[in-house]
Formats: C-alpha cells, structure tokens, sequence
C-alpha cells in the first residue's frame, strides 16, 4: 500500500496502518511518500513503488479529484470509473486494474 500526502502529518490511519502491516506483515506492506521529502508523484516513483501491471494486480486511488485524475484519470460524468489515465495509464496499467474511489 502506498499513500501519497503533502506532509507526514497529512497521513490518514497511522497508527492502524502500521497495526496492519505487523500482523500482515508478508502479505501488506506500507509505504507513505510525502510531497514534502520526496516530490509529487510521478511516473518514475509510482513504478518503483507499485507492483507491474499485471496479473490479478489492483490499484486503488483515492483522494482529491485533481490528484486522482493526475495518477488514474477521470471518472465519468455519472461517477462510473471511466477509462484509465493518468499515471497509470502512461505504466500500461488497464482499466480493470484501477480502481477509482
């Protein structure tokens, strides 16, 4: 799991996060990337960071509609998925792997 925020006092569920990964620890891993220390997200960190598009893999984006379009594109109009963009979409990750919150 990766989260991306501005700061590390931004970050959402710390405490349960970091929970999570010590039970979990083989199966979840936690990584947080704050714009501060390591820059906006972009192609280049999302690709070291994120598994490969492929196989049953599933990326989840969640977050401020500016931010979510940046790294998975736009949902569409009536707030179904749309196609993938994005990010995402420059990584060869298909529709069927992004998931937009």
């Amino acid at each position: 799991m990766v989260t991306l925020n501005k700061t590390s006092d931004d970050v959402l569920l710390r405490a349960e996060l970091a929970e999570l990964q010590a039970t979990h620890g083989k199966r979840l891993k936690v990584i947080h990337v704050t714009e501060c220390a390591e820059g906006r997200a972009s192609a280049a960190m999302l690709k070291k960071l994120l598994p490969a598009p492929k196989g049953k893999v599933l990326v989840m984006v969640c977050g401020r509609k500016e931010m979510t379009e940046a790294i998975a594109g736009a949902k569409n109009k009536d707030f179904t998925q749309g196609e993938v963009g994005g990010i995402l979409k420059q990584l060869g990750y298909s529709s069927d792997q992004v998931w937009k919150v």
